[in-house]
């Protein structure tokens, strides 16, 4: 552990953090200079040290504050981020991280009152709800696919959420002009929320560590009737006919 707050704290002399990063301090170039003086990102590093020997609590608790006091993460979102990761990813001890980063997790689960669109967004109701669940069916029958209904958040701060599926590697651009289809079938049907098609990603691989499943991203916000975001989670899956 002291091994490597050295190699931290060597590596973030004054010159080089004026040289790489400036004077205005921005997400991208702190995530770029955590790269270059470490050649990892913040969750290889967490999981790293996850995975040593006999391991402690407070000895990930203690890489973790390293590195977003060194470095200026902002703690809430990137120990969310690291939990979520590593959970997706199937690591062991996953637990032990989110034990360890627990209270900082805790501060997100705040923000679920400030941000409701955001990375803290309460998924797992949004999950349920029935303009979310008729989107998943619009898009199953428009593009012939199946859709993993397990809602996701991206980017932090209320960029947007996404859905995965298994049935395509590579989205073409018929499968991209049915999608968007189906989103304008939604917006057409949906009571309470509004999607916005953001973007897709293909399946990828990296060799030797992990894949990520295709996915399509979106915005969500609610109509402008007066209603309050999230409150639907009754009632049936609604038919979304061709």
């Amino acid at each position: 552990m002291d091994n490597f707050k050295k190699l931290i704290k060597e590596a973030l002399t004054p010159d080089f953090l004026k040289e790489q990063i400036g004077d205005e301090f921005n997400e991208d170039k702190i995530w770029n200079t955590y790269f270059q003086a470490t050649n990892e990102y913040p969750a290889d590093t967490i999981a790293r040290v996850a995975s040593g020997p006999n391991v402690e609590v407070e000895w990930i608790r203690d890489s973790f504050e390293t590195i977003t006091d060194d470095f200026g993460f902002d703690k809430v979102d990137l120990a969310n981020g690291i939990v979520d990761g590593l959970i997706e990813a199937g690591f062991e001890n996953a637990d032990l991280v989110q034990q360890a980063l627990s209270m900082y997790l805790s501060e997100g689960k705040k923000k679920i009152e400030e941000d409701l669109r955001g990375e803290y967004a309460n998924i797992p109701t949004l999950n349920k709800h029935q303009d979310i669940l008729n989107l998943i069916r619009n898009v199953e029958n428009y593009v012939q696919i199946d859709v993993e209904p397990d809602l996701r958040g991206y980017g932090g701060k209320g960029e947007g959420f996404y859905l995965t599926t298994r049935s395509l590697s590579l989205w073409h651009d018929s499968d991209i002009q049915k999608l968007k289809q189906a989103f304008d079938k939604t917006k057409d049907q949906s009571y309470e929320l509004d999607f916005e098609l953001q973007d897709t990603a293909n399946y990828e691989m990296d060799p030797g560590e992990r894949s990520w499943d295709a996915a399509f991203s979106f915005t969500v916000d609610e109509k402008d009737d007066g209603s309050e975001l999230y409150p639907g989670t009754m009632g049936d899956e609604m038919s979304a006919p061709i």
